[in-house]
């Protein structure tokens, strides 16, 4: 599909099967004139094969919304003059937003009730 199109945009389920599933091969098949969107996960894509296609023009540009290693994006993107990013807005809509904000103030009443959080993030496990 990459030879067939200049745009590419990526929205695939992340997880094992889907790792690094836009690789070297099929950023050369996008081409020079080619730009990748990727609105899935940061895992779906091989971040160093971008990254040096990037750097050599190997592909026109990229837009990013999601990284592989969150929120430690690789400062070698920063340098990039063909690549936007922005902060991951896949949440942004009304009902998630207030989904969140619902799980933050049952956290704190929670922790204020019995010591404990209902959700931890992973550096507080």
């Amino acid at each position: 599909m990459a030879k067939s199109v200049e745009t590419l945009f990526v929205s695939i389920i992340g997880g094992p099967a889907t790792h690094g599933f836009i690789s070297t091969e099929v950023l050369k098949a996008l081409g020079p004139k080619g730009i990748l969107v990727n609105i899935s996960r940061g895992s779906t894509i091989d971040e160093k094969a971008l990254l040096d296609a990037l750097e050599k023009k190997r592909i026109f540009g990229a837009g990013l919304d999601v990284f592989e290693n969150e929120p430690n994006i690789n400062p070698r993107f920063l340098q990039l003059g063909n690549v936007f990013m922005q902060p991951h807005q896949g949440s942004g809509t009304r009902e998630t937003r207030q989904a969140m904000g619902d799980l933050q103030f049952h956290n704190i009443l929670h922790y204020l009730r019995s010591g404990k959080a209902l959700t931890l993030v992973p550096e507080m496990q």
